[in-house]
C-alpha cells in the first residue's frame, strides 16, 4: 500500500485454493471374483473426501458401462446396487464420480468380472401307466449355478405354447390326454434368477384294440377314445354272415407322414378286421356296405399343429390287390361336429390324411 507521500506498507496472507474431491468406492461382493450375471452388487462411496468439505455435502452420480455417461443422478447418498448382463462382457468397468458444492469433480473405476449364466438344462423322462395317462418326472434337470432343489418347472402337455401348470418346486406331473394322437409336450425350466430352459418330447397316445360281436340286427363299435365309430347292420350286410355273428375290431396306429402317400401328413390311421364267430374265419369283404365315423381333434390339429386341414382332408384305404395302393373313399364332412362319414364294402387299414406339404412331426412307425 503507498500514500499520497509515497510511504509504503505491506502484509501477506495464505488464501487456500479450492481442489477436486477425492473419489473412491469398496464394492461388495468381491468384484474380482467372477460371479455369475444378474448377482447384485453394492457399490459404497462412504469414504470419499474432499479436502475444504465435509464428506456429507459431497453428491455421487455412478456410470455403470463407464461410457462417460452416469446412469445415475447426483445424488448425497453414498450407496447403490446395480447387477450385470454377461452379454455386456466378462469385466465391466464402473465409474464413480463425486462433485463438490462448487462444481469440481473427481473420479475412480472398478472392474467387475462376470460369469456367465446359462439356462438350465431341462430333461425329463415319462411313463404310460395307461394308454392315455402319462406321468413326467422332471428331476434329472440341472443348473450351472443352482442346485435340482431350487430349480422350478412349467409343463406345456399339448405342446401348443401354452402352460397348463404354474411354475413349481415340484418336478412330477401327471396328465390325461383326450385320444389318440401324437403329442409334444414341453418342459420349462426356471433357475432363481429367472433363466429358463426348455425341452419338447413327442409322445404317442394310441389307445388300445377294441372289439365288439355282432349278432342278428347288428350294432355299432365305439374306439376306446370315442374317435372312430363303426356301425354295421343286417341290411347292408349278407345274412349269411351277420346271421352266423361277426366280430369287428379297431386298431389304431400312427405314421407322420406315411410312405407310401407322400407328401401328405397322416393324421391318424386304423385297422378294421372282422371273422365270422361261427368258423373264425377272416371276413374280408361283405355284400352291403357299413358306415364308418371318424371324429377328429380340430383344436389339436388347428391349433397345435396349425395345420389348414379341413379344406384338405381326405380318407383312404388299403386295396392289397394288385397293384397294392392307397384309394381314396369318398365321405361326408360335417365341419359342426367334427366327423367325417364314410360307406366301405371291405375291411382293412384306412389312414385319415391331411394333403399337405408342410410338417415338422417325425415319423412314428406303425406298430403292428
Amino acid at each position: 500500500m503507498r500514500d499520497t507521500d509515497g510511504l509504503t506498507s505491506e502484509a501477506t496472507q495464505d488464501i487456500a485454493l479450492n481442489t477436486p474431491p477425492t473419489a473412491t468406492f469398496t464394492v461388495s461382493p468381491d468384484p474380482d471374483t467372477p460371479l455369475r450375471e444378474g448377482t447384485v452388487y453394492t457399490f459404497d462411496a462412504s469414504a470419499s473426501s474432499d479436502a475444504e468439505e465435509p464428506a456429507a455435502s459431497l453428491e455421487v452420480c455412478w456410470d455403470w458401462d463407464n461410457n462417460g455417461n452416469c446412469d445415475t443422478a447426483y445424488s448425497t447418498t453414498k450407496i447403490a446396487t446395480h447387477s450385470f448382463a454377461y452379454d455386456d462382457g466378462e469385466v465391466q468397468t464402473v465409474r464413480l464420480v463425486v462433485r463438490d458444492t462448487y462444481g469440481l469433480t473427481g473420479e475412480a473405476t472398478r472392474d467387475v468380472h462376470v460369469l456367465q449364466d446359462l439356462p438350465p438344462t431341462a430333461t425329463f423322462t415319462f411313463t404310460q401307466p395307461a394308454w392315455n395317462q402319462v406321468n413326467f418326472d422332471a428331476s434329472a434337470s440341472t443348473d450351472d449355478h443352482d442346485p435340482p432343489a431350487t430349480l422350478q418347472v412349467a409343463w406345456d402337455y399339448q405342446g401348443d405354447g401354452d402352460l397348463d401348470t404354474e411354475y413349481s418346486l415340484l418336478k412330477t406331473a401327471s396328465y390325461t390326454y383326450p385320444h389318440l394322437g401324437c403329442y409334444w409336450p414341453t418342459l420349462y425350466v426356471k433357475d432363481t434368477f429367472d433363466r429358463v430352459g426348455a425341452l419338447p418330447r413327442p409322445v404317442n397316445i394310441i389307445p388300445p384294440t377294441a372289439a365288439i360281436s355282432l349278432t342278428g340286427s347288428g350294432g355299432t363299435l365305439n374306439s376306446i377314445d370315442g374317435i372312430v365309430q363303426v356301425a354295421v347292420y343286417t341290411d347292408t350286410v349278407g345274412g349269411d354272415v351277420i346271421s352266423n355273428g361277426l366280430v369287428i375290431t379297431y386298431t389304431p396306429w400312427l405314421t407322420l407322414p406315411h410312405d407310401i402317400m407322400t407328401g401328405t401328413f397322416v393324421y391318424q390311421g386304423f385297422t378294421l378286421s372282422a371273422w365270422s364267430l361261427a368258423d373264425g374265419q377272416p371276413v374280408n369283404e361283405i355284400s352291403g356296405t357299413y358306415t364308418i365315423t371318424v371324429s377328429y381333434d380340430y383344436d389339436y390339429l388347428a391349433h397345435v399343429l396349425h395345420l389348414p386341414f379341413e379344406e384338405e382332408l381326405e380318407l383312404y384305404h388299403w386295396a392289397s390287390g394288385t397293384p397294392a395302393l392307397w384309394t381314396p373313399v369318398d365321405f361326408t364332412l360335417d365341419t359342426a361336429t367334427d366327423r367325417l362319414v364314410a360307406a366301405a364294402s371291405s375291411f382293412g387299414d384306412f389312414a385319415l390324411v391331411m394333403d399337405v406339404h408342410r410338417f415338422y412331426l417325425p415319423r412314428v412307425a406303425r406298430s403292428n
